[in-house]
Order: structure tokens, then C-alpha cells, then sequence
């Protein structure tokens, strides 16, 4: 192959160059030049002539060379593809040519690169699904994000398999949530509920368009029980806003035609301004929107009357000291550090400064706040304490006279209340036992100081006990060597109006008496009727009475000492025990037998 070629340009070379060398022969000639001078060019001529045929050679060898490079990457490129892609390619070049080799190796890498475009864009799209998913699941979508340079079909495929998971449990949180948002709107329609932030109100226009993670979706379903809590609470919350309303329009003495526009649109009958008696708006949500929309319009007036408000509102703070048994010392504390201990009466308020009056309110609303949720946890407790104080002022108020006459049945409204301080107590002690903590009032423990309180009391009782059998041993001992005066008469005592009640049983006994049938002007005297003398414990009716009086009854030392053993007291000196003392009169031993039950009746209570 190789010998016929050259041969064949060894032909096509004579040809092409024997014209032109006849040529410069003929030149040469013409010239004159010698045979030695032509053999010379001849030789430059073949010189340049074998040149350029190495030129062209070596040119040609460049291109074989470029060639070669060319199939060498396009190999390695159609190689690095089919790995990449997952594709198996086969090029066959045992009998082919290098160009032909070149050419089909070209054809399959602009093939393999084409498959990846459509991989890579396949792989774009599944990836911003996946990303508008994870968002809407809110997920973090970089964990399901490919590789950028894995275009295999494992990898697609994963990505696909993916996106259809995450469709399918958005779908299944849509479902899930689509009957609880739908009665969420219907819920916030009933109740002219008003979306207090952006996921609310997203909830309540766009659903659709809602991120459903796991904690949004708790969230749904927790504003879901709020609105069905508010559902059930609404004939509550209709009844304390209105009773709200009702005040705030007292306090700030509101014009009744602004109230009748209210009550008009609240559907509530009245004149006025003055709604009926016990009447009150439908519960629904547009009642409490109206009420709402008045309180924020009452708000505005406040402003301008906010001494009034002030004076009434520290009124009311002193209602709930008052109720949850704040000391005055607690009170005046509160008043200083909050700088209203000099508003005294509602001019008061006006000393206090514009800028710092709506402070001032902020301040008392929250006082008052606290005291009533403080009453309202331990309301329990607060009727016990009401229970005991009210047995301890009665207790202050009832004198000895009142134990013996046992006025409208003191002993047993005692009683009763002492029972139910008892229980009272009871209570606290209960409450402190469960709290493991102790129940303040008045700055101090309470039980602590009803327990320090009683044992006062009780030596209090002790002194004055000690101090009446002084006095009667003393009056004793003055009865003893002078003598005692007769008990006056009892219905002298109801003639002279002595006793408490002596009008009423005087009358009843006039009443009775019959009419005086001597000329008016005369008065007739009632003798004194000696058998309704008081006698003392254990005397005997004697066989006789005079009209000159009642003769003094003398007992035997003995029977006097029986009588006065319970009052006896541990001292070392007893005037009964005197062996002087031989008989008392009979006021000193009703004296004695009186001091013996009070001090009996005290310390059984």
C-alpha cells in the first residue's frame, strides 16, 4: 500500500514539476548560465522543494497528533459521563479509523451530555418541590437535598420516592385539620373573634396556605379549645363585661342618651339610659364587640376624669383591704410607696400630676387585682377568718350582766358562733397542714396570734376572778362585823324602770290591774308585798312576815363553807376558812355563789 502510494506521487510529483522545470531550464538558458552554475540551482531548487514537502509532513503529523488528543479527552469525557449517568457505552476502534473514531466519540459525548441536562433539570424541579413541601411541613429541606453532582437514576428516584412521601403527609395533616379549621372560622363568626396575630389570622383567610408542622398544628387545635372554652364561657363573659360596662358608665357618669345608643344596639330594654331590671345582652360574639368598642370609647373619657376614677378607685382598693383583713399599717404602706398616702378625699386627687395620673390608675387596678385573686383563692379561708372575727367581737362586746340575763338568748347565739370559729379554725389548720405553710394576716401568723390572743384573755379572766373574790371577801369581812342591807324588792326595782325592758312588763302589769275607782287626783299607794322578796338560795319561806321588813337570815359557818368551796382560789389565806368568821348575811353569799358560776361558765368557753 505504502510502495503503490509513493509511487503515485512520485508520478503526480514528475508531472507537476516538469512543466515548471522546463521553465527555469529555458530561464537559464536564456541567461547563459553554465552548466556548473544550473547544477548548482538545481540543487537549491530540489532543496526547496524537500523542505517543503518536510514542512508538509511535519504539518500533517500535527494534525494526526491534534486528532489523537481529541479522541483521547472525548474518551475520557463520554468515560467520566456514562460513570456518571449509569450508562454503559462501547466504542468499538479496532478497524476503525482515527477520524472515524473521533467522529463517533464526538456523537456520543454530545448524547451523554444532553441525557445529563435533562437529568439535572429533572433533579431542579424535584428538589424545589421538595423544598415547597418541607416549607409547608416545616421541615428542614436540606436533608432531603441530592448530592449537585449525582444525575444517577438511583439518586432520581430517591428524590421522586421522597417528594411523593412528603405529599402524602401533607395531605394527610390537610385532612387532619381541614374539620378543625373549618370550625375555627365558624367558631370566630359566632363570637366576633378578632385574630390577635398573623398565624390566627392566616388561620382564619388562608388556610390553604398554612405551614402545618407539628407544633402549628398543636397550636390549631389549642386555639380550637379556646374558642369552644370562649363558646361556653360566653353567656359568663357577656354577663361580667356588661356588669363592667354598667360601672365604668357610673363611675364615669356617663349621659344617658350615650347609654340608650348602647342599649339599643345591645337589644336591651330600658329608658334613659337605665336598661330593666336584670336585663341583659344575648350572648354572642357581636354583644361582646359592641361592649368592647364602648369600653374602648369610655377609655378616651377616662382620661379627662381621671381624678374622679382615682378617688373611686381607691375606694374600692379600701373595700378589698377591708375584705381581706389588710392591717393599717399594711395599708398605709401600700398608700407611700405608691405616692397617694396624702389623697384623702377626691380634691385630693387633683393635686396629682397629668402625666402620672394613668400611672396611678395602672397601679391601683393592679392592687386591686391582687387582692381580689387573693380573696378569690383562699375565699374558703377568708370566711373562716370572717367567722372567728365575728365570735371575737362579740366576744369584746357582751359584759357579765349580759351573761347573767341571757338578753334575746345570748348564751346560745354565743354558742353558735363559737362553733363555727372552732370550725373556722379547723380549717386554716387544714389549708396549712396541706400548703406546709402558715396562713398571714394583719402582717402576722394568724392562728399564732389567736392562741397568744386566748391565753391574754385567759390570764385577763384570772386577775379580774381574783380580784372579784377580793372584793367579796372584803365586802364579806365589812358584812361581818357591821351587818348588810335587805336585796331591794324586785317589783321595786320594775316600778323604778331599774331594769332594761321595765316599760313594757310595767305596762303589761297596769294592764292587768284593775281600774282605780277613787276620784282623780287621788293616789292610792300599793302596799309592798313582802313574799316577792328575792330569797337567797336554799332559805326557807319563814312562818311569819311583819310589815316593818324583812328579817336577816343568819347561817351556820359550816353551810357557808359548802356554799363557797367552788369559788375558793389557791391562797394560802381563805376568809371562809377564818375560824373568827361565823356567818355571812345573805347578800354576801349570793356574791359569792355569782362569781362561782361567771368564773365556772369562762373557763368552760
Amino acid at each position: 500500500f505504502f510502495a503503490t502510494m509513493a509511487e503515485s506521487f512520485a508520478r503526480a510529483t514528475n508531472n507537476a514539476v516538469e512543466p515548471a522545470w522546463q521553465r527555469i531550464s529555458g530561464v537559464w538558458d536564456q541567461l547563459g548560465l553554465s552548466k556548473e552554475e544550473q547544477g548548482g540551482r538545481r540543487d537549491e531548487v530540489i532543496s526547496h522543494l524537500l523542505k517543503l514537502l518536510s514542512e508538509l509532513a511535519g504539518e500533517e503529523e500535527r494534525q494526526r497528533d491534534q486528532i489523537l488528543a481529541i479522541v483521547r479527552d472525548n474518551r475520557a469525557k463520554v468515560a467520566e459521563l456514562a460513570h456518571e449517568l449509569e450508562v454503559d457505552i462501547n466504542v468499538d476502534d479496532a478497524d476503525s479509523s482515527l477520524l472515524r473514531i473521533d467522529a463517533e466519540l464526538e456523537a456520543r459525548r454530545v448524547e451523554l451530555e444532553e441525557l445529563r441536562d435533562q437529568r439535572v433539570s429533572e433533579r431542579n424541579e424535584l428538589e424545589h418541590k421538595v423544598d415547597v413541601l418541607a416549607k409547608s411541613l416545616v421541615l428542614n429541606s436540606e436533608t432531603f437535598i441530592m448530592n449537585e453532582n449525582d444525575v444517577s437514576l438511583n439518586g432520581l428516584e430517591a428524590l421522586r420516592h421522597k417528594v411523593d412521601e412528603l405529599e402524602r403527609e401533607l395531605q394527610e395533616r390537610k385532612q387532619a385539620i381541614h374539620t378543625i379549621v373549618a370550625s375555627i372560622q365558624q367558631l370566630a363568626e359566632e363570637l366576633d373573634y378578632q385574630a390577635a396575630t398573623d398565624f390566627e389570622h392566616n388561620v382564619l383567610t388562608r388556610p390553604d396556605e398554612l405551614p402545618l408542622s407539628t407544633d402549628n398544628i398543636e397550636v390549631i387545635r389549642e386555639m380550637h379549645r379556646m374558642l369552644e372554652t370562649q363558646r361556653f364561657q360566653l353567656e359568663e363573659t357577656v354577663l361580667m363585661t356588661w356588669t363592667q360596662l354598667l360601672g365604668r358608665w357610673d363611675e364615669l357618669e356617663v349621659e344617658p342618651r350615650e347609654r340608650q345608643a348602647v342599649l339599643k344596639a345591645l337589644k336591651v330594654r330600658g329608658s334613659k339610659g337605665k336598661p330593666v331590671k336584670d336585663a341583659t345582652p344575648t350572648p354572642s360574639g357581636v354583644s361582646l364587640r359592641v361592649m368592647r368598642e364602648e369600653n374602648t370609647r369610655l377609655d378616651k373619657i377616662q382620661v379627662a376624669k381621671l381624678p374622679i376614677v382615682l378617688s373611686k378607685r381607691a375606694k374600692e382598693l379600701r373595700h378589698w383591704q377591708t375584705k381581706t383583713y389588710v392591717s393599717d399599717q399594711e395599708q398605709e404602706l401600700v398608700a407611700q410607696s405608691h405616692g397617694f398616702d396624702h389623697c384623702r378625699t377626691e380634691k385630693d386627687w387633683h393635686t396629682i400630676p397629668e402625666g402620672e395620673r394613668q400611672e396611678m390608675l395602672t397601679v391601683l387596678d393592679a392592687e386591686v387585682m391582687r387582692l381580689k385573686e387573693r380573696f378569690g383563692e383562699h375565699r374558703e379561708l377568708f370566711k373562716a377568718v370572717d367567722a372567728i372575727e365575728a365570735y371575737r367581737t362579740k366576744l369584746e362586746t357582751v359584759t357579765e350582766e349580759d351573761r347573767l340575763r341571757n338578753r334575746g338568748g345570748l348564751l346560745a347565739k354565743l354558742e353558735k358562733m363559737k362553733k363555727a370559729a372552732r370550725l373556722g379554725r379547723k380549717k386554716i389548720a387544714q389549708w396549712e397542714a396541706e400548703q406546709e405553710d402558715v396562713f398571714i394576716l394583719r402582717g402576722e401568723v394568724y392562728l399564732e396570734a389567736l392562741e397568744q390572743e386566748e391565753a391574754d384573755r385567759e390570764e385577763q379572766q384570772k386577775r379580774e376572778a381574783t380580784l372579784r373574790k377580793q372584793r367579796t371577801k372584803k365586802e364579806t369581812e365589812h358584812e361581818m362585823y357591821y351587818g348588810s342591807t335587805p336585796a331591794t324588792p324586785r317589783h321595786n326595782l320594775r316600778n323604778k324602770g331599774a331594769e332594761p325592758g321595765s316599760a313594757t312588763k310595767s305596762m303589761r302589769s297596769a294592764r292587768k290591774r284593775p281600774a282605780d275607782t277613787k276620784t282623780a287626783g287621788s293616789k292610792i299607794k300599793t302596799p309592798k308585798r313582802l313574799g316577792d322578796q328575792r330569797r337567797p338560795l336554799g332559805e326557807n319561806r319563814p312562818a311569819s312576815e311583819t310589815d316593818d321588813g324583812v328579817r336577816k337570815q343568819i347561817f351556820s359557818r359550816e353551810s357557808l363553807l359548802g356554799a363557797a368551796r367552788p369559788v375558793q382560789m389557791e391562797s394560802s389565806q381563805n376568809t371562809l376558812d377564818d375560824g373568827n368568821l361565823s356567818a355571812l348575811s345573805p347578800n354576801a353569799f349570793k356574791n359569792a355563789l355569782r362569781d362561782s358560776n361567771l368564773q365556772s361558765t369562762r373557763l368552760e368557753e
